[in-house]
């Protein structure tokens, strides 16, 4: 919806609309995400921001117990994605579900937690 996105980038005082000088890496950087994540979207802004091209894998949630923040979900007990999904694929590699997610193929860097990703990626890339 134009209005609710619209709404989102005047909070965010149009993060992502503007372009910063970056180094172009070799290779795509892949951001794990879904589009309403709110801990995702300081990545895709500052990935906009720098031009870096990346592939989106989208971890979108499957169920409804899956609903609300990782900490205050619906579903009670050991989270379990649908089978031979995305997301199940994902938490056999690494323990656990949560977005963002960013790999790095150029400097072999994988990483949770946005802040941490939004530096690396201002540390690593930004000219």
């Amino acid at each position: 919806n134009y209005t609710s996105s619209l709404a989102a980038s005047l909070i965010r005082l149009n993060a992502g609309k503007t372009k910063k000088a970056a180094l172009v890496p070799e290779d795509p950087l892949v951001l794990y995400s879904f589009e309403s994540s709110p801990y995702s979207r300081p990545v895709r802004e500052i990935l906009c921001e720098l031009e870096i091209p990346y592939l989106l894998v989208n971890l979108g949630k499957q169920q409804f117990g899956e609903l609300g923040p990782a900490t205050q979900r619906l579903h009670q007990g050991e989270y379990t994605p649908l089978p031979n999904t995305k997301r199940s694929q994902f938490l056999a590699e690494h323990g656990t579900v949560q977005v963002p997610f960013l790999k790095d193929p150029n400097t072999h860097t994988d990483m949770f937690e946005s802040q941490a990703i939004v530096n690396y990626l201002i540390t690593t890339y930004a000219a």
